[in-house]
């Protein structure tokens, strides 16, 4: 018979360990990178400081050197996007210039046709400075006379100004507006020559209901003489004594007391008289 092989059970292995993928610091990296672009352009900013300065002496070569300013900071500012580097900050930094005019000179090597543009902003910049020297050559006389300020006056009230627009009016205008202003209050206006009839009656009306009944009989016998001198002034025989009638308002206030109350108070000031 043929012999069986023993056959022995393995263990069952470990599965093999997973590698772990290393994280990147991606600010580490852009850092890395933006240390990279500053280092090359370094040089290129040396480069566009030399053109510049070389272009502020050089008369024929000016503009030529301008051009080639302008179309590296152009290349320049691309350099900057793609390595995500502050163009700005970049410029102010390394340029000798302002930005504004880097900003310009890029503008101008961006553009499709470089030395048209170049042109166009020299012509632009002659024309402000010649606008500007004209302004400031302009005779003193032609000048506009330096603004003069002056106090503010108080503001007046609605009642000041109202009455000073009436005092600005003649005098029948004056007139007519105070008397529409009495009636709307219920008043009544008068000239200082004459008062409204109706006026004076209501105030004598008005100013004997607050004097007493012997006040009153009082100017009762001065309005009958004043009658009777104005009569005779006129020729004409005036009525006296008892003919003149008696304004009932003269009466009000006297008050009578009954005969039967009166009576019984004239016993009882007997009785105590007696006593």
């Amino acid at each position: 018979m043929a012999r069986r092989k023993s056959v022995t059970a393995k263990p069952a292995g470990k599965k093999p360990a997973k590698t772990k993928s290393k994280k990147v610091d991606l600010s580490k990296l852009n850092k890395a990178n933006q240390t990279a672009i500053m280092r090359e352009l370094r040089p290129v900013a040396k480069q566009i400081n030399a053109m510049i300065e070389q272009s502020t002496k050089a008369d024929t070569r000016s503009f030529d050197l301008r051009l080639s300013a302008a179309v590296t900071l152009a290349t320049a500012r691309k350099t900057c996007t793609k390595g995500k580097v502050n163009f700005k900050a970049w410029s102010e930094a390394n340029i000798t210039i302002g930005y504004k005019e880097v900003k310009r000179l890029a503008l101008v090597g961006e553009s499709d046709n470089p030395q048209l543009a170049l042109e166009d902003m020299r012509a632009s910049t002659a024309r402000r400075v010649a606008a500007h020297k004209e302004r400031s050559t302009t005779p003193a006389a032609t000048t506009s006379a330096p603004r003069v300020t002056h106090a503010t006056e108080p503001k007046k009230s609605a009642y000041v100004a109202a009455l000073d627009h009436a005092q600005s009016l003649n005098e029948d205008e004056q007139i007519k507006i105070a008397g529409e202003l009495a009636a709307g209050v219920g008043l009544v206006t008068a000239t200082k020559d004459r008062l409204p009839f109706e006026a004076t009656v209501e105030m004598a009306h008005t100013m004997l209901k607050r004097i007493s009944p012997g006040e009153r009989r009082k100017v009762l016998r001065w309005l009958t003489e004043l009658v009777e001198e104005d009569a005779a002034a006129a020729g004409i025989e005036a009525a006296t004594g008892d003919n003149i009638e008696r304004p009932a308002f003269l009466d009000r206030g006297v008050v009578k007391k009954p005969a039967k109350k009166r009576a019984t108070a004239m016993r009882k000031a007997a009785k105590r008289k007696t006593k």
